[in-house]
């Protein structure tokens, strides 16, 4: 069976075989940020920072609508060859992501990622239902190496309102 949409059954039928729903994803995104140069910064991570380990990074959002997440699109780029990220969305606890609470999560293939920044898309195992207003996290988890590490793109200006960044080195 093949859908562009639900598959609605009647009268006890069901389906033998496999059943194909073409998902898809909203037309226009819910959230969209980017900074404006020279408010750009390198927001680096994977690696020791000012003595410090940085290796899951993670962003808080809020959506302006209550619907399912299929993917999300990071500006990110790659320091040399690191390895592929795994990608989390979380529920918040208190402010920060909730570890025991994870809604869905994904790869980010290193080979997709660039020297310059760029757009990389992540699709995740799941499209979790996610709520209006309520806020959320994308995590980035990685490992520690000095040699390969990557930078998020970050907005000096913190022009995105609708959350806040943080980092942990655990």
């Amino acid at each position: 069976v093949y859908s562009n949409g639900n598959i609605e059954m009647d009268n006890n039928a069901k389906i033998t075989g496999d059943a194909y729903v073409a998902g898809g994803t909203e037309a226009v995104a819910d959230q969209q940020s980017d900074c404006t140069p020279p408010n750009c910064t390198d927001f680096i991570f994977g690696k020791n920072v000012a003595g410090n380990n940085r290796l899951d990074v993670a962003q808080s959002i809020r959506l302006g609508s209550s619907n399912y997440l299929g993917k999300i699109e990071l500006k990110l780029k790659k320091i040399n060859t690191p390895s592929d990220i795994t990608v989390r969305v979380m529920e918040d606890k208190n402010g920060i992501p909730d570890k025991g609470e994870v809604l869905a999560s994904g790869i980010l293939a290193a080979s997709l990622v660039t020297g310059q920044y760029g757009f990389t898309e992540v699709t995740f195992d799941t499209a979790p239902y996610l709520s209006s207003n309520t806020p959320y996290w994308i995590m980035l988890d990685t490992s520690l190496d000095s040699s390969n590490f990557w930078s998020w793109s970050a907005d000096s200006l913190q022009g995105y309102t609708g959350g806040s960044p943080s980092w942990s080195p655990d």
